[in-house]
């Protein structure tokens, strides 16, 4: 079910840095504005274009963005499959100059998925359960905290992604030349891949299966026993 959020959303300063004075509106003084739209009911989080987004969790559901004011007025904001969608329509139109960007600043109580299709950036402050991460682009993604079963981590392109915490098994794939930088991830399981130059690490106490078809360099550390398969100029680091 697809939930607009576009019409919910409380009203933007037309210019100028917003405060708030409790009614809820938008309060001007500059360039800039402040935005809060009113999403729930969603698990994962997609970041479409060059904005920037945090991810804390909290008791309940909250999106707040803070930044140019006629950037913020270019944000769209929508729930699509318990899916919270951020792009801008500066991103999907031809234009002259640069662009500041804008931070959205999103709470949620559990968060099972994060995804970047763009240059734009995304910190989530902890994720539990199962979790799936994956960066399509340029942009940097950053999980921290991880207590998890299962964890999938997916490269397309030459965004990076980072990531600390346990968990019992780990998917961990990259197409490209990004980087999954996962030494802080302690596993006891994983299956990875690498196709290109993309490198991947991690900590496996356990069994892994690694594939390498490029010049990727894959390091599992000292306590895992590994399965390789191997194409390329790649190095593998195992126990």
């Amino acid at each position: 079910m697809r939930q607009l959020i576009l019409l919910a959303a409380l009203p933007l300063a037309a210019c100028g840095f917003a405060g708030n004075d409790g009614s809820g509106r938008a309060q001007s003084s500059g360039e800039r504005a402040v935005r809060d739209f009113a999403a729930t009911d969603f698990t994962r989080v997609l970041l479409r274009g060059s904005d920037d987004v945090t991810v804390a969790i909290g008791d309940g559901f909250k999106v707040h963005a803070e930044g140019p004011a006629e950037e913020i007025a270019e944000l769209r904001i929508e729930v699509v499959d318990g899916e919270l969608r951020i792009a801008s329509d500066h991103d999907r139109s031809w234009s002259w100059g640069s662009r500041e960007g804008v931070r959205v600043q999103v709470t949620m109580p559990r968060v099972e998925g994060a995804s970047i299709s763009g240059s734009g950036d995304m910190d989530v402050a902890r994720a539990e359960g199962d979790f799936a991460g994956s960066v399509s682009g340029s942009g940097n993604l950053v999980i921290h905290a991880i207590d998890a079963q299962t964890v999938s981590l997916a490269i397309s392109g030459s965004g990076d992604i980072e990531a600390d915490g346990t968990a019992q098994s780990l998917d961990a794939s990259v197409d490209g030349s990004g980087d999954i930088d996962a030494e802080g991830l302690t596993v006891t399981q994983a299956s990875v891949s690498v196709s290109g130059s993309g490198d991947i690490s991690a900590t496996v106490n356990g069994n892994a299966s690694v594939s390498i078809v490029g010049s990727g360099d894959v390091d599992l550390g000292g306590d895992a026993n590994c399965t390789i398969s191997k194409s390329g100029s790649g190095d593998v680091s195992c126990g």
